[in-house]
């Protein structure tokens, strides 16, 4: 199986043991598609499956969680944040505020990286929307993305709480964290976490807007 994910890409097509249980710690088993279970024997999750939304995995430990499991059971597998479906917002704010320097800058770099690295491995915290100016790193590297959000979207291959990341450590090159820390409850747990995922001596690339 390989190491490369692609975008979005069915959970059944994942190499199943990046993933660890956000209860337990433990490894995750896929034995058929839609069926996600612990390892564990002792763990709740080692007879109930994890829930599916949209044919992705909920990997959330809803008793340490702010989000209910209702909010995916009640919700018909809907995403309970509506997006825009549409680039018309971004091509606004592109006209009026123009793109960022910095960020472009930045993301140059991040290219250049990943090309240096042969089937980089590459994790977006809060990925439900791909992050502005990183269109161009998205086309190049979709197949070696792999995203998550709390909510459901096109952009994403599962549902996590990024203060529980349910992914075995040391497995990224590359962890982007864009607008997202400014949002969370506790950011320096979620810091830790992007902090064990990620390859010894590899790339953080985390933006959060100063006016916020």
């Amino acid at each position: 199986m390989t190491d490369s994910i692609s975008l979005n890409k069915p959970i059944n097509s994942f190499d199943s043991s990046i993933f660890i249980c956000p209860i337990c710690q433990s490894r995750l088993i896929s034995e058929k598609p839609g069926q996600l279970y612990c390892s564990n024997e002792d763990c709740v999750k080692s007879q109930e499956y994890f829930i599916f939304v949209n044919g992705k995995p909920v990997l959330i430990d809803f008793s340490k969680s702010v989000v209910p499991a209702s909010a995916f059971t009640l919700n018909s597998d809907k995403s309970i944040v509506q997006r825009r479906k549409t680039s018309l917002d971004r091509i606004l704010r592109v006209l009026f505020q123009g793109k960022n320097p910095v960020t472009k800058a930045n993301v140059n770099f991040l290219i250049e990286s990943m090309k240096a690295i042969l089937g980089p491995r590459i994790f977006v915290v809060g990925g439900g929307e791909i992050g502005s100016g990183l269109e161009e790193f998205y086309a190049l590297f979709h197949d070696n993305i792999i995203s998550f959000d709390i909510y459901d979207s096109e952009a994403i291959d599962f549902v996590a709480d990024g203060h529980l990341i349910p992914i075995r450590s040391g497995y990224f090159d590359l962890v982007i964290v864009q607008a997202v820390l400014e949002h969370v409850l506790n950011p320096y747990q979620v810091v830790s976490e992007i902090t064990r995922i990620l390859k010894k001596d590899c790339i953080v690339y985390a933006e959060t807007p100063f006016m916020q």
